[in-house]
């Protein structure tokens, strides 16, 4: 996998978690972010040639994201003031 193709995706990945952030933040909902994250999974998947592997590193790459975001949580260094 090339470097641009490996920085498009950190990126798309960075993308949807701050679509994540502000939608809760801005709009109390969590839409913002689904849509998000899902039409960049698409395009990934979709433009891809080798699909196993890019399920294999969108697999890894969300496992590794949910388990930092939830250490962060857990010692409370942020917490999101929602209703």
């Amino acid at each position: 996998m090339s470097k641009i193709k490996i920085f498009l995706m950190l990126s798309g990945y960075q993308l949807t978690w701050l679509m994540c952030v502000f939608g809760e933040l801005l709009y109390n909902s969590f839409l913002p972010g689904l849509i998000c994250g899902l039409t960049f999974i698409s395009i990934c998947f979709f433009k891809s040639h080798n699909k196993t592997q890019i399920m294999l590193i969108v697999f890894l790459i969300s496992l590794i994201g949910y388990l930092f975001d939830t250490i962060l949580v857990f010692f409370q260094i942020y917490n999101f003031q929602t209703s």
